[in-house]
């Protein structure tokens, strides 16, 4: 059996502080003394002792550096499919063609051939990223503070002056300490709302302030969760569609196997709901107008499986396993959802015949209802606080 971990045990403390928001996330998870954390660590590494032993290294290297987020996923991927009775193989290239590109996992068939399995993470657009990065010093003195509530910030400019970063933070500490925002917050909660909304002047600068008051923002920060989203001057609404389209479309090109080829994509901070899934996949609807003023739904646009005015495309990606926002403590979160392509010549059978499974029909999207991904996964209702 193979000794590379995940975690280094022997560096395991008793500190129970929240992570910061600029903390690397490896470290957190590999030192904190949580129980929750402590709960992720275990689960974790007994997944990573099923993983075959000679692509132990290179999933490790990643997992504890720069990807760890896409490490996590096909780690998360390849439990899914053996807990389901899958036993996937992980590809390994031929040496001699290094660059060739090859999915992460094989699945014998049992009727002979293989399918094919490309674990992929899609995140936000990453002017997001860059915008984060020029904040950094913004998030340092928030994690400073102790707020009972989730909030975002929006910080926009209205002069050339520097921002006051402690000015802004008092400004802050004094409306959550306010006779203003308890009142506000009773009224939202006696109204149903989940949020309420105030602008602090801070010199030349204007911030917004956003408080979630009631369901799950409501709640202190979880372990190893910071209570601030953050959003910079400018930032633009995401087209969750249109990014969860595009990352679709950037994996599905060539590859060097011989068998049909599963996506499982886990999108990261798009927020998408099943309309935008649908969209990505098999094109939007939209209402069409006739001569005699009636109107109907199509579906009409490019998707991953459909063109317009082609018809169907990209057959040899006969499924997509969605799995929307896979991070290491919400492993057992995300309700897996397998997508069917409307025409394949690799129909896909038994994949994941446990979860939740869906088919065009029609113009409209059939689903079957599955398992919970924590059912499917073994992991306790609410774990890891449990």
């Amino acid at each position: 059996m193979s000794a590379i971990t995940l975690f280094d045990a022997l560096r395991v403390s008793d500190d129970q502080r929240p992570a910061f928001a600029t903390e690397d996330q490896h470290e957190y998870l590999t030192w904190s003394g949580r129980p929750e954390i402590a709960a992720v660590r275990s689960c974790l590494e007994g997944w990573f002792i099923d993983y075959p032993d000679d692509a132990k290294a290179m999933l490790a290297a990643r997992f504890r550096g720069a990807e760890l987020t896409s490490a996590l996923f096909e780690l998360y991927v390849f439990t899914l499919l053996k807990k389901q009775g899958h036993n996937p193989e992980v590809v390994e290239p031929i040496p001699q063609r290094s660059q060739q590109r090859l999915p992460d996992f094989r699945i014998q068939l049992p009727g002979g051939g293989a399918l094919f399995v490309e674990a992929t993470t899609i995140d936000c657009d990453p002017g997001l990223s860059r915008m984060d990065r020029d904040l950094a010093p913004l998030k340092v003195v928030l994690d400073q503070m102790t707020v009972p509530h989730r909030f975002s910030i929006k910080v926009g400019k209205a002069a050339t002056a520097p921002l006051a970063f402690a000015k802004m933070r008092n400004g802050i500490d004094a409306w959550f300490g306010s006779p203003s925002f308890q009142h506000r917050r009773s009224s939202a909660l006696g109204e149903g709302l989940d949020s309420i909304d105030e602008e602090i002047p801070c010199g030349d600068w204007v911030i917004e302030v956003t408080a979630y008051v009631s369901g799950c923002f409501g709640t202190p920060p979880r372990a190893g969760e910071s209570p601030i989203v953050l959003w910079g001057t400018g930032v633009r609404l995401l087209d969750s569609m249109e990014r969860l389209k595009k990352g679709l479309k950037r994996k599905a090109e060539h590859y060097e196997v011989d068998g049909p080829v599963v996506l499982a994509v886990s999108p990261l901070g798009l927020g998408i709901d099943r309309d935008d899934v649908e969209a990505a996949l098999y094109g939007p609807t939209c209402q069409s107008f006739k001569h005699d003023g009636s109107s109907t739904i199509v579906r009409k646009g490019e998707g991953l499986w459909f063109k317009p005015n082609r018809g169907p495309k990209n057959g040899s990606f006969p499924a997509v396993l969605i799995c929307e926002d896979v991070h290491p403590t919400t492993v057992g979160c995300p309700d897996p959802f397998v997508y069917h392509a409307p025409e394949s010549s690799f129909p896909v059978q038994g994949l994941l015949s446990r979860a939740t499974h869906a088919r065009l029909n029609g113009i409209s999207v059939a689903y079957a209802n599955g398992a919970r991904g924590c059912d499917l996964l073994g992991i306790p209702t609410g774990w890891p606080h449990v």
